[in-house]
């Protein structure tokens, strides 16, 4: 096969790849940690603004993560400020690694895993602020390369499930 069919065959799958995954967000931000090293004192800031208050949403996240990081799972605090001023705070567990060490998600020296943490339905229009820190018992993590937060309508065929 001639090199500039493989080149274009090249580009339409990763432009493929790039609309299959958002067309159905309706949020994604992704946040790249700088040197993989995520400091309890540096915060993910989270900003949407939502109209829809009658849909279901899935929320999750997307880690990506190297075998440098030193836990089995990594835990979240989420601070949510909803727009009449009220904050809503939660916890979150995700499993990076199974009990035998091997990753949970897909890819090569960086792993990618997406898990939905919970549905919801957005009880007000206006402008939420999530803000998202580790809540693992070091004051900086090795080997988070980035977190994303996602929001998608919930699929009535309940077929969005953790990656793990």
């Amino acid at each position: 096969m001639p090199t500039y069919i493989k080149k274009i065959l090249f580009v339409l799958v990763l432009f493929n790849l790039f609309t299959a995954c958002t067309d159905d967000y309706v949020y994604y931000k992704n946040y790249t940690i700088d040197n993989e090293q995520w400091a309890v004192a540096s915060p993910l800031n989270f900003i949407l603004n939502v109209t829809d208050t009658i849909t279901n949403h899935d929320i999750g996240f997307t880690i990506r993560y190297n075998d440098n990081y030193e836990f089995q799972q990594i835990y979240f605090f989420i601070y949510t400020n909803l727009p009449n001023g009220k904050e809503v705070i939660d916890t979150v567990s995700c499993d990076l690694f199974q009990p035998d060490g091997k990753a949970f998600g897909k890819g090569g020296r960086i792993r990618e895993l997406n898990v939905i943490y919970g549905t919801l339905t957005f009880p007000l229009q206006g402008k939420y602020t999530m803000k998202v820190k580790h809540a693992m018992r070091v004051d900086t993590l090795t080997g988070i390369n980035s977190i994303g937060l996602f929001i998608a309508p919930k699929r009535k065929d309940d077929s969005i499930k953790s990656e793990q």
